[in-house]
């Protein structure tokens, strides 16, 4: 109901909807609310309709990662500080961590929010790819600008590929330059 809160109360009330029914990909109300920001219908669907805060989608994402992928930081800190989810929990299939999805998709603002929720910045997934191959191979140069002023080191992967390998950004590369120097 794109964030109408007395829409979907109403909605629900009447008309009796599954609080943790799916939809093609496996994405509950819940997660959906999450995703778009919407914080209080994700509330109401906890609080009054018992929706489940850790269901996973098809993928094995849950409602944390959705909010990474999305850059929906105030979702994030209510998940993390408000109910308690583990701000380094692992979507099933991949292994990925939140901070991994926010890095993929070039969200710096989300990465400083995982991060000061005590994200790990080290996690690395199931082919041992850091937050740092994420941001490179998406060419997101301010994201990886972040991680490297951070401390995060590049480190090879299963395959032996470093996350610099996977950027044709010059300034990408300028910045592990500088990195290597300081």
């Amino acid at each position: 109901m794109h964030g109408c809160f007395e829409a979907v109360r109403v909605l629900l009330e009447r008309c009796h909807y599954e609080p943790d029914c799916r939809d093609n990909c496996g994405v509950t109300p819940f997660m959906d609310a999450i995703q778009c920001g919407h914080v209080s219908i994700a509330k109401l669907l906890l609080e009054q309709h018992e929706a489940s805060s850790s269901a996973a989608d098809s993928m094995g994402a849950q409602a944390l990662h959705r909010a990474a992928v999305t850059g929906q930081d105030e979702a994030i800190r209510f998940l993390v500080c408000g109910l308690g989810i583990d701000v380094d929990v692992r979507a099933k299939s991949s292994q990925l961590t939140a901070l991994h999805y926010a890095a993929k998709e070039g969200q710096t603002n989300t990465v400083q929010t995982l991060l000061s929720l005590g994200a790990d910045i080290n996690a690395t997934d199931e082919r041992n790819r850091s937050v740092l191959h994420l941001a490179c191979a998406g060419q997101h140069v301010a994201c990886t600008r972040f991680l490297l002023q951070s401390g995060l080191k590049d480190s090879a992967d299963l395959t032996g590929t470093l996350a610099q390998q996977l950027t044709r950004s010059v300034d990408i590369l300028q910045d592990f330059d500088h990195d290597v120097k300081s």
